[in-house]
């Protein structure tokens, strides 16, 4: 028997080119995963392929660092 999760995956993501945006597209869609955030230098097309998403703006940072001290990403 296996035993259910009780908590989805905190993801983050570094980049949103093509690529980027395909596999984020993917994580979004599953049911055990949270994409708590996107890093990269592009911020227009980072927070356009969130909001593409339905996921909010914030969630686009530029400061790798701070992206991998969130503890709500695994």
């Amino acid at each position: 028997m296996t035993k259910a999760r009780t908590k989805n995956i905190g993801i983050g993501l570094v980049g949103a080119g093509w690529m980027g945006s395909v596999l984020l597209q993917r994580l979004a869609e599953r049911a055990d995963v949270e994409v708590r955030a996107v890093v990269g230098r592009n911020a227009e097309r980072g927070r356009k392929v969130l909001a593409d998403l339905g996921l909010p703006a914030e969630r686009w940072t530029d400061d790798f660092e701070r992206m991998l001290a969130d503890p709500a990403i695994d």
